[in-house]
């Protein structure tokens, strides 16, 4: 199985770590879509009793099939992300960490106009910290980097930096809320302070909820189908907006703001005690674009629509 553990770590743990694998490095199916500087949305955790290594990595490709562009745009867009991901975890007694790093690469392909922007790389690294107070109370601290720049674009003027802390409280054994400020640094001087909060829980025998909001805000009910965790089926609904840097003009800087909600449902299978795959439908909506030149807005456009599938294979040792 994917989330075999030693018998010694609680069993809150043992709910969590499957929730915590699915929002590995840029995959988009679950909770958190990425530790790049575009998806910087931390997740809660709860205690550990014994020191553990574990190291877990995914592979995703997802297709967005074509949409008509309008309010701004003229032909259609299609998009094909490939996405790789490696995640470490660390248990010392009362201190846990969770370490990402992930690269994403995604295909803008536009047809029937020229095409606003090139093709958009995401690489990045997260760092998110959490120490045992006492059985239920805990704090957690979140650091994450990352750049986003489009094809001819300077990754160095794409840097993006997000930092979260507060409190975490265990309410029963299936209920876990996390919340406190968040602080996102974005591009074109679009700094925000916002709020950070997770919640857990584990409502019916084999089925979870897990809630959150700060730069991403959405909801993942996941049902366990044998119990077991070697089947898991999903179903997400998120909205996202996250920011990439354009290649800039003598005395003009650029970027995008792209924002859209996705809902997905999906399965993940494990295929061994170490290795699962992951399929999804998507469906894509509300999705605009503001071109910002200087730090204010210029221009945007809108898609339709759109249906897309996703695919990741992944292991956890």
């Amino acid at each position: 199985m994917l989330t075999a553990l030693s018998p010694t770590v609680p069993v809150l743990f043992r709910r969590l770590l499957p929730v915590a694998l699915l929002a590995l490095p840029l995959a988009p199916l679950g909770a958190q879509t990425a530790p790049t500087a575009a998806n910087p949305t931390p997740a809660a955790t709860a205690p550990s009793a014994d020191t553990s290594l574990k190291f877990a990595a995914q592979a995703l490709y997802e297709h967005i099939f074509s949409a008509h562009m309008n309010s701004g745009g003229t032909g259609s867009l299609s998009t094909n992300t490939f996405t790789i991901g490696l995640q470490h975890t660390l248990d010392l007694e009362a201190d846990h960490f969770k370490i990402d790093a992930g690269y994403g690469y995604e295909n803008y392909d536009f047809s029937g106009g020229p095409p606003p922007f090139g093709d958009v790389q995401r690489p990045g690294a997260s760092l998110l910290y959490l120490h045992d107070i006492n059985p239920d109370w805990g704090a957690i601290g979140y650091l994450q980097a990352g750049f986003s720049a489009a094809t001819a674009a300077s990754f160095g003027d794409g840097g993006q930096v997000a930092l979260a802390a507060g409190p975490s409280y265990n309410f029963s054994k299936v209920l876990t809320v996390s919340a406190g400020p968040m602080f996102y640094s974005r591009l074109e001087d679009e700094n925000t302070v916002t709020i950070y909060a997770q919640a857990k829980w584990d409502f019916l025998p084999q089925w979870e909820l897990h809630a959150y909001a700060g730069i991403n805000n959405g909801a993942t009910v996941s049902y366990d189908v044998f119990g077991n965790q070697a089947t898991v089926a999903e179903a997400t609904l998120e909205y996202t907006s996250r920011w990439f840097r354009l290649q800039d003009a003598p005395g003009v800087t650029q970027a995008v703001n792209e924002s859209y909600g996705t809902f997905k449902v999906g399965v993940r299978q494990a295929l061994s005690e170490n290795y699962f795959v992951r399929g999804y439908l998507a469906y894509v909506f509300s999705r605009e674009y503001q071109l910002h030149v200087n730090g204010n807005s210029a221009s945007s456009f809108n898609v339709d629509s759109s249906w897309g599938i996703g695919i990741a294979v992944g292991a956890a040792f």
